[in-house]
């Protein structure tokens, strides 16, 4: 008996033993089963975030292509539908005796002491961006009256007044001559003779900024009289031959002009050889025992030279400076 209860203990404890065993054996089986399943279940909602952020970039791409394609097609629609308004030609005669017409042309053939400025009559082309600061002062400044100058009540070293000119005024003669955009240095010294001005009977100083007060100073130091060319030192013939509305905002001029060369004879008369171009190299004709104040027939050489001047209206509705341009005949 004894033996036989021995037996099935051991035989108790084998069993135990296996069921241990094969316990251990389903529950490793079972971890490795659910670690998979995770590492699925991970890779799928990886995937799955990943469509997700696709198909939200695609649904931003597509509606910023849309919204940009929508105000691409806008512009081109108003564009099509509501063009910008462009001056309409007119090119109709205005008479040179016109006072707008004149007060044009004297601006472009304007001299300080009385001799006109030679920018347009050698420059082939030009525009506001081929004037230098300098020039800009020129013909801005021969709008300046007397009564532009202010007596600043003190003087300088050689007990001479000192004027003073508002920033503003030179500003306002800048847009007049060459409209809204013109730009200009202030800080330079402009050394310069006043047509309408008289201040103790001078004319000419040297206009200076000062820079803390913002205003322009002057010293008057000597006067210029007004000088004429004779007929041996005049480079040129020139007239005004034509005007035109050539847009609604627009005037152009044209000035004929002829150069010339002139020597005086033993009989004080003079011989003029005439040219095309201001250089002198080609000639067009001559004029022969001419007085001082002799004038040229212009329809007497019809091959002579033109210059074209272009102005345009301005904000504050005056005509301003565009262009002007040397117009060689055929």
């Amino acid at each position: 008996m004894d033996d036989f209860e021995f037996k099935d203990e051991i035989e108790d404890d084998d069993f135990d033993d296996f069921d241990e065993e094969t316990s251990i054996s389903f529950t490793k089986d079972e971890s490795k089963e659910e670690t998979e399943e995770n590492s699925n279940t991970f890779d799928n909602d990886l995937d799955n975030k990943t469509n997700i952020a696709n198909k939200k970039f695609t649904t931003i791409v597509i509606t910023t292509v849309s919204i940009l394609c929508g105000i691409l097609v806008f512009v081109i629609v108003y564009l099509i539908f509501n063009p910008k308004e462009k001056p309409e030609e007119i090119n109709t005669s205005i008479d040179i005796n016109n006072q707008t017409v004149q007060e044009l042309y004297k601006n472009i053939t304007y001299g300080m002491n009385g001799i006109r400025y030679e920018k347009f009559i050698k420059e082939p082309r030009v525009t506001l961006d081929d004037f230098s600061n300098y020039e800009k002062y020129y013909y801005a400044l021969s709008f300046i009256k007397d009564s532009d100058f202010q007596d600043t009540g003190s003087n300088n070293q050689s007990k001479t007044e000192i004027y003073s000119l508002s920033s503003d005024k030179i500003a306002s003669y800048m847009r007049k001559y060459f409209g809204d955009d013109v730009t200009y240095e202030k800080k330079s010294s402009i050394v310069y003779t006043f047509q309408q001005v008289n201040k103790m009977n001078k004319n000419t100083g040297t206009l200076k900024y000062d820079d803390t007060n913002k205003k322009y100073t002057i010293v008057f130091t000597s006067r210029q009289p007004i000088r004429f060319q004779t007929l041996a030192s005049k480079k040129y013939f020139a007239k005004l031959a034509k005007a035109n509305q050539v847009k609604e905002d627009e005037i152009e001029l044209i000035e004929d002009i002829i150069y010339t060369r002139c020597d005086q004879n033993q009989s004080r008369t003079y011989s003029c050889n005439l040219f095309k171009d201001y250089e002198n190299t080609v000639r067009i004709g001559e004029k022969v025992g001419v007085s001082a104040d002799t004038e040229i027939d212009f329809e007497e050489f019809e091959n002579h030279t033109q210059i074209i001047y272009r102005f345009k209206k301005s904000m504050e509705g005056n005509y301003v400076f565009k262009s002007s341009k040397i117009k060689y005949s055929e």
